[in-house]
């Protein structure tokens, strides 16, 4: 199964790179170096979860548009350069959470993919079904609200071929979707602590297989796994150590100087 991170291109995920970790790239955050196997995302859900904080901003379709036409390598896009390989698939624009105002915006959009030569990704919301699904989607991406993604995610599985789920950020969400069958996941918080860390490579080297005593599982990826943790462990401790002089130095204003 193949974890895409948002816009994520660093040294860990170059590390990871080999064993299924990858790139869901949104609009404005277009970078040349992307990672094998990535995918767009339309940037509807980053305006949803604004408005959830109050804090209201539009979706900017040419923006999206001229994500599009960058990533298949027909127009070039500010001063970011054409990526080496082009996108799986992308998300046709959606509505977070309303199944029918998605299928009224999937139709609005599908011939600029067609036109182009994009796979199609069809956001699933809460209340869809399968027979909803337009029949041009190559992908399923099951969004909607957390619980109903759960609660739905297996069923969708089941149905299509070629299923991403998204919004997964910890480990016990990569096993149940890769159980369930999802083809790939993403999430744009896996990467912000040192436990979503470790649990990223844990997944992606097949750590948690591990049984203590029993030895090692024959999946396991050792040297990857040796690698990113101490990539994990040195870039962690120079930040923690990085933050605790600026604390000390703050806290020492007016006393030492």
């Amino acid at each position: 199964m193949i974890i895409m991170n948002a816009n994520v291109t660093g040294v860990l995920a170059k590390i990871l790179e080999p064993i299924g970790y990858s790139n869901l790239i949104s609009p404005k955050a277009e970078r040349s170096t992307v990672l094998s196997n990535w995918a767009l995302d339309n940037g509807r859900f980053i305006v949803f979860k604004k408005a959830l904080k109050g804090i209201k901003i539009e979706w900017n379709e040419e923006e999206w548009i001229d994500m599009l036409l960058w990533s298949m390598h027909l127009e070039p896009l500010r001063k970011v350069a054409y990526p080496a390989t082009k996108p799986q698939w992308g998300i046709v624009p959606d509505v977070v959470g309303d199944s029918k105002a998605t299928i009224e915006e999937f139709h609005r959009y599908k011939d600029i993919f067609k036109a182009i030569g994009l796979p199609m990704a069809y956001a699933v919301q809460n209340g869809a079904v399968p027979k909803d699904v337009p029949k041009e989607a190559s992908v399923i991406f099951v969004g909607g609200t957390r619980d109903w993604k759960w609660e739905t995610a297996e069923m969708w599985c089941k149905e299509f071929p070629r299923v991403h789920i998204g919004g997964v950020n910890s480990l016990q969400g990569f096993i149940l979707a890769e159980k369930y069958g999802a083809e790939s996941v993403d999430g744009s918080a896996m990467t912000k602590n040192h436990k979503q860390k470790m649990d990223l490579v844990s997944f992606l080297t097949k750590e948690y297989l591990n049984e203590g005593l029993f030895g090692e599982h024959p999946d396991f990826k050792k040297e990857i796994y040796r690698e990113a943790i101490a990539h994990i462990y040195r870039k962690d401790k120079k930040q923690y150590t990085k933050r605790k002089k600026k604390l000390v130095k703050e806290s020492c204003k007016g006393i030492l100087y």
